[in-house]
């Protein structure tokens, strides 16, 4: 289990890291033309993948089982993820 676990982090490590150098190698001509910093876009996603990185890490502390013990309040959230989404 831990090998797996080891090997999935790195396959998001390596998708994540592939996916901001896309960014920054597409996005850099428009980038510099439009807002006049050629790195404008790979800002923004590493400013989104920071955010992201750390809800994650927020999530990952709380137990998910309490979603069973509410199934009200988990419904409610869910709905109201859903609007906000939409």
């Amino acid at each position: 289990m831990r090998n797996a676990l080891r090997i999935l982090l790195i396959c998001i490590v390596a998708l994540v890291g592939f996916g901001v150098v896309l960014v920054a190698s597409a996005s850099s001509v428009r980038a510099q033309g439009l807002y006049n910093d050629p790195h404008f876009f790979l800002k923004r996603q590493l400013i989104s993948l920071a955010i992201s990185v750390t809800l994650f890490l927020i999530a990952a502390k709380f137990d998910y089982r309490i979603w069973k013990r509410h199934p009200l309040w988990t419904t409610f959230l869910f709905v109201v993820l859903i609007l906000v989404l939409a």
